[in-house]
């Protein structure tokens, strides 16, 4: 099957991969040409990402569930629905990850458990997302938004930049 997301480096020579029939595949470069050695089951449609985070690996794709991955084993450690629609970008930091699906104007947050923590709207639905460990970063009709994620509160702030010629910015705050 074609490759749909790009590769994860697992060590000095193996590659993780996703495709458009939802599997991840191992393959190995050691000598050329490359040697798909494992294909995992993953999602149901095409895989559309593939996070590293220390000895795991998270994956998103066309099902709307992220799986957890554990590499040692190649097992599935946990399974979360995130939405009805594809996921098309996620994010990963020591305390939470974030998703964005394809049909939806949100950014989902969620413990690493699983659990929701919250939604961030968006005007657009959003190509990509990435965060520290206090922000979300995320990519709309031509802007970056940026919430910062206060830890001892519910609040939330948010403040985009347009990457045109002309730079704007805003704030805003919800809850």
């Amino acid at each position: 099957s074609a490759l749909y997301s790009t590769g994860v480096l697992l060590g000095d020579n193996m590659v993780l991969s996703g495709s458009f029939d939802g599997s991840l595949r191992v393959w190995d470069f050691r000598t050329p040409p490359a040697a798909c050695v494992r294909m995992l089951p993953a999602h149901e449609g095409g895989v559309h990402c593939i996070v590293p985070d220390h000895d795991l690996i998270y994956s998103a794709g066309e099902d709307g569930h992220i799986r957890l991955w554990d590499p040692r084993i190649w097992r599935t450690l946990n399974c979360f629905g995130a939405s009805n629609s594809p996921i098309s970008s996620l994010g990963v930091d020591s305390m939470k990850i974030m998703s964005t699906s394809k049909n939806t104007q949100a950014i989902r947050l969620w413990e690493k458990t699983g659990k929701p923590l919250s939604t961030l709207p968006l005007v657009w639905s959003s190509a990509c997302v990435s965060c520290s460990e206090d922000r979300v970063f995320a990519s709309e009709d031509k802007q970056v938004k940026i919430w910062h994620l206060s830890p001892y509160s519910n609040s939330l702030s948010s403040s985009s930049s347009s990457s045109s010629s002309s730079s704007s910015s805003s704030s805003s705050s919800s809850s």
